[in-house]
């Protein structure tokens, strides 16, 4: 009996884990984001995406492609300008 209490409640914690989902009708999928985020479009890369409220597409000179400045793609954007390219392969 305490095997099928264990499973309900991991069976219902996985089912609310999708609770904070949003459908993104631009590109047909599902997207886990908090909810003051909105869809936003990207007129460089031509997609949609949830970001902040306040997220602006900027040109990312190390990937050559432009990507939002909201930290929601952390890994692609320099940390600081001031480093090349070369010192950051290094910390990485």
């Amino acid at each position: 009996m305490k095997t099928l209490i264990v499973l309900f409640v991991v069976f219902a914690y996985c089912v609310s884990a999708g609770a904070g989902q949003k459908y993104n009708p631009f590109e047909d999928r599902y997207e886990t984001v908090p909810d003051n985020w909105e869809v936003k479009y990207n007129p460089y890369e031509g997609d949609f995406s949830y970001q902040p409220e306040d997220a602006e597409a900027t040109y990312n000179p190390y990937e050559g492609n432009w990507d939002w400045d909201s930290g929601h793609n952390p890994n692609e954007r320099c940390p600081n300008e001031n480093h090349s390219k070369s010192s950051i392969e290094g910390i990485i």
